[in-house]
This record gives C-alpha cells, sequence and structure tokens, in this order.
C-alpha cells in the first residue's frame, strides 16, 4: 500500500513539473542573440504583448512580422527577443518579472549558454544548485528574469456615441507607409477641449493628433538628452523613439519636477551607449524646460497610437 501511495504521489509531481515546464518561457538562440517563445491570448495584441515584456513595439513587429495593430488570435505563437531593454541583471525583489529557460538539446559548452543571457556561469549554476559544470540532455536550466507587467492594456470599447479615427503607421522604412486599422476613440465635448488660444503650439498638435487626449498611448522610462544645435523657437523640440511614427508629437513629463514639454519625434533610438537603457532621446535644449539636473531623467510619455 505504501509503495502505491509513494508511485502516485511521484506521479502527481512529476505531472505537476511538467504542466510548469509547459507553460514556462524557453531562450530560442537566434544569431548571437536571444529571444523566448510567448503564445498570445484571446485579445492581446502586438502593443499589449510589446508593454506585458517591456519590449519596444517595433523590435516585436520585425521579430514577428506583424503590423503594429493586428489583433492576435489565441494560441498565436510570439517571438520575444530579449535585450537590455528587458532583462534584469539580478534576482527580482518583486513579482514583475518572469524567469526564462534553456532546455539542452545538444552538447554545448556552459560558456555558451552564459551567453544566452546576462549572468555569468557561476551565477547560473547557483540558480540551479548546480555542483558541477557536467549537463545532460534535456535539462532544464533557470537563465535568468524578463521583466513582466501583468496590467492589461485594452483601447476604449466602441460605443454609439464613439467617433473612429485611421491611424497612419509607419514601419522601419521612412518611405513605405501604410493605413493601420480602425481604432475606436473616446469623444471629447466641447466644454472639455482646451481653448486653443490658451494652449502652445506643441500641445495643439499632440491634441490635433491624439483626437484632443481622447486616444493615447502612454510610456513610463528612461530620457536621455543629445546635444542639438541650437534651440527650439517655438517650444516643440525634437526627440528618438521606438514606437512612436516618425512625425508625431510627443508629450514628455517629469514627474520630479512636475514639468511637461513637447517634442516632435525624427527617428528611432540610435543604438549607442548615450541611450543605453533609454525609452526616449530628448534634444539638450530641453533641459531647462524639464528641470533636468543630469544628461538622464525618469519621465511619462503619451502619443498617438
Amino acid at each position: 500500500m505504501r509503495r502505491i501511495l509513494l508511485f502516485y504521489t511521484s506521479l502527481l509531481i512529476s505531472f505537476y513539473s511538467f504542466a510548469q515546464k509547459k507553460d514556462s518561457l524557453f531562450v530560442i538562440p537566434d544569431n548571437g542573440g536571444m529571444s523566448i517563445e510567448y503564445i498570445a491570448k484571446t485579445g492581446e495584441t502586438v502593443f499589449s504583448i510589446a508593454r506585458k515584456f517591456h519590449v519596444p513595439p517595433a523590435i516585436l513587429t520585425d521579430a514577428n512580422d506583424f503590423s503594429f495593430q493586428q489583433n492576435l488570435s489565441n494560441g498565436t505563437r510570439v517571438i520575444v527577443p530579449l535585450g537590455a531593454y528587458n532583462l534584469l541583471n539580478a534576482e527580482p525583489v518583486n513579482n514583475e518579472a518572469q524567469p526564462y529557460y534553456y532546455r539542452i538539446t545538444s552538447e554545448v559548452k556552459p560558456s555558451k549558454i552564459a551567453k544566452y543571457t546576462s549572468a555569468s556561469w557561476v551565477t547560473i549554476q547557483r540558480w540551479n544548485h548546480l555542483t558541477t559544470s557536467d549537463l545532460k540532455m534535456g535539462q532544464t536550466l533557470l537563465l535568468g528574469w524578463v521583466m513582466y507587467d501583468a496590467t492589461p492594456m485594452t483601447l476604449p470599447k466602441p460605443t454609439p456615441e464613439t467617433t473612429r479615427l485611421k491611424v497612419v503607421e509607419e514601419d522601419m522604412n521612412p518611405r513605405t507607409k501604410k493605413t493601420s486599422e480602425v481604432v475606436y476613440v473616446k469623444p471629447v465635448s466641447d466644454s472639455a477641449k482646451p481653448n486653443p488660444d490658451t494652449v502652445s503650439e506643441g500641445e495643439q498638435l499632440f491634441l490635433s493628433q491624439t483626437n484632443q487626449g481622447g486616444s493615447v498611448f502612454e510610456e513610463k522610462g528612461t530620457a536621455a538628452f543629445f546635444k542639438r544645435a541650437g534651440r527650439s523657437t517655438n517650444g516643440i523640440y525634437f526627440a528618438f523613439h521606438n514606437n512612436a511614427r516618425r512625425g508625431a508629437i510627443l508629450k514628455i513629463f517629469s514627474p520630479v519636477s512636475g514639468k511637461t514639454i513637447y517634442a516632435k519625434v525624427i527617428g528611432t533610438v540610435p543604438n549607442t551607449a548615450v541611450f543605453h537603457n533609454a525609452l526616449i532621446g530628448i534634444s539638450s535644449d530641453a533641459r531647462i524646460a524639464l528641470g533636468a539636473r543630469s544628461n538622464k531623467l525618469w519621465c511619462e510619455v503619451s502619443y498617438a497610437p
């Protein structure tokens, strides 16, 4: 009887472990980089998954050949690239991260596995309670954690009084443009609209692009300043951003100083040390207007879908 009980207990533990691994995120090596595989759920979009895993939407669409406004059906396989923008350098202190794993399917050296993460092999050994570097086929290793935001991101649902707005979507090639799906936006009453005589040119452009602020995407992250020859004469600065289209007006708010500026997107964030881990690049003439005391600051960014 005891043997039977032990057998079923072992079977239940094995089944639980299998279920855990089935839902886990596994590394997919890709040309020296790495990605994880995620299975989309009903109602999820490119933007919601990009926000969930802290990856720029432009990078996510490139990896999967999706359009920005594409709705993903339940069970869609999504490749989520990993990089400095969404990997943690240490064990998480809260629940805003998900572990990712690597399953050994061929002979591979520990040093190569370590390249799939920012951690050293010694750290990986500690995470996996390994006493040696001997690896076995089919073995699963914890390689680290990817940033994860479980907060759902939804657009306003259409109502009989809801207006429609066509969004122009621009891909990585600035010469190629296409019109995306229809996005539903909440109408703003005339009494709630700001007086155009009391707002800046930048704010007027921002409001016109976002249907008076009724349809916006919001992000939070680090801003890095880049040198600009000259200064803004109309209160509109320049910015690099990976998600907003070229020419879009960004509303940039600093929670520290309580100040807001508006900047025009002139391209994507350059892949240089100056912009390491930066959500956005802002021209240096905006530093005083934002009340920044250094070359980087934390900010909140709003822009049209």
